[in-house]
């Protein structure tokens, strides 16, 4: 009975060792996996803050058309910097509190939305308009058409029908 009861103890001394090794090693992974979302949330939200002011500055330089969008890309901007920072300087997410994480879901929702809205719009202007600055050099001002005719069609049509430098042929062996 004597033995009996070291087996006992010897196997409850195992179980409990076992589990607080098991509760160390989840808290471990739990850490690291809360660690790993904090930053990905900063790294997002300071991307998307960025976007978004990539956005307010292109429209500032665009046409008089595309003003109106300006209030919007603002509001758009400050709420990506408002969840920016939610999460900057944070090292847990335990360190927000639920509303905090409550009011994050309808502000993404806003950004998203009105982000397409947004470039909907932009992408409705012609594409000259808004990607290239304008521009008054001509390089053809000085040529008639009938200059321009004269020098595409002086050239000689088989001057690129020469034969391309052939492959050597290699045996692997």
């Amino acid at each position: 009975m004597d033995s009996a009861n070291r087996a006992n103890i010897t196997v409850q001394n195992g179980v409990n060792t076992a589990k607080s090794n098991l509760q160390s090693v989840t808290s471990t992974i739990n850490k690291q996996v809360e660690e790993n979302v904090l930053q990905r949330a900063i790294l997002l939200s300071r991307q998307l803050s960025d976007t978004c002011s990539l956005v307010e500055s292109g429209i500032l330089k665009t046409s008089p058309q595309l003003q109106p969008l300006l209030k919007k890309a603002t509001q758009v901007k400050e709420s990506t910097d408002e969840l920016y920072q939610m999460f900057a300087n944070k090292t847990s997410l335990s360190q927000l509190p639920v509303a905090v994480l409550a009011s994050a879901r309808p502000k993404l929702l806003f950004v998203e939305t009105s982000l397409l809205q947004i470039l909907e719009k932009i992408s409705d202007q012609p594409p000259i308009a808004w990607l290239t600055p304008s521009v008054d050099f001509d390089p053809f001002s000085d040529l008639s058409m009938e200059d321009i005719e004269g020098q595409l069609y002086a050239r000689p049509l088989n001057d690129a029908a020469e034969e391309p430098p052939r492959r050597a042929n290699y045996k692997q062996g």
